[in-house]
């Protein structure tokens, strides 16, 4: 059924007066309802402050309480300013888009950064550690010629123990390492009561095998007995702490006139524990 409105060519038709009067009718009615949306948004642009700009957030921050340490942040929502940003060290302020509300995130105080204090003399050190490392060499090292030698020269083959008495010993030692030298004597004490024939090393002679047979050594330095630094590098040939002030040898073995060191502490070397495990098929892959 062809609509009145359009001719034989689709063509919009002449619509009769009625239609166009309904037509201008609601077009009236649509233009005044777009004019009163327009002027009440304009009132309502005239009646909202401007929100501040950027050289007035620090006025802003003269007036809210979170700056000087407050947990809560008074902020009018209703007038539609938005918060400052927070200071450099400040938590952000997370808004509830649900609720409307603001809330401060609280952080402990052990959470801050401690404060660090550098000198001149810290950084001179450090540099001077860079450079000691940069060129460290094994004959510059503390180390023994016959261990320098064996790190050059690795054993290759595999490792084999023919000793029984010693291989009991070294078991022993390992099952009790974590124990005192008195746990390792008196398990060794019990062994020769029950079996007279086994000879197990003391501990300081299967200390001393261990490291011959596996080629793994431990290199002693001075350290501050209160752990402040050790007599490394620029502080090799220091006597006293320079954080503490505490002594470097025992007070008693300088006035017998010995240099006894009151703590040391022991680094395992780990280019001669990566050799002995190249000795190993088990350890070697």
């Amino acid at each position: 059924m062809r609509s009145p409105f359009y001719d034989g060519n689709n063509a919009p038709a002449v619509l009769p007066k009625r239609a166009h009067t309904r037509s201008a009718g609601i077009r009236s009615h649509t233009q005044r309802l777009l004019l009163a949306v327009s002027e009440n948004e304009e009132a309502n642009d005239r009646l909202r402050p401007p929100p501040p700009r950027l050289d007035e957030y620090a006025m802003e921050r003269e007036h809210y309480p979170h700056a000087n340490g407050m947990d809560e942040v008074p902020v009018d929502n209703n007038l539609g300013v938005p918060a400052p940003p927070p200071l450099v060290g400040e938590d952000p302020v997370l808004r509830d888009d649900a609720s409307q509300e603001l809330h401060t995130v609280s952080r402990p105080a052990e959470m801050d950064d401690p404060p660090i204090s550098v000198t001149l003399d810290d950084m001179k050190n450090t540099l001077e550690f860079i450079r000691l490392l940069q060129t460290a060499t094994l004959e510059d090292s503390s180390l023994p010629q016959d261990v320098i030698d064996r790190i050059r020269n690795p054993p290759n083959e595999p490792l084999i123990i023919d000793d029984a008495d010693l291989l009991l010993s070294i078991e022993l030692y390992l099952a009790v390492s974590n124990a005192s030298q008195e746990t390792y004597n008196a398990v060794r004490d019990a062994i020769h009561r029950r079996v007279p024939d086994v000879r197990i090393a003391t501990l300081y002679k299967v200390k001393k095998a261990v490291e011959e047979i596996s080629g793994v050594v431990g290199q002693k330095n001075d350290m501050c007995p209160n752990s402040c630094l050790g007599y490394t590098g620029p502080y090799t040939d220091l006597e006293v702490c320079p954080k503490c002030q505490q002594g470097r040898y025992c007070p008693n073995g300088l006035a017998a006139g010995k240099k006894v060191p009151r703590q040391q502490f022991t680094t395992m070397l780990p280019g001669t524990q990566l050799q002995a495990l190249m000795r190993s098929p088990e350890t070697s892959s």
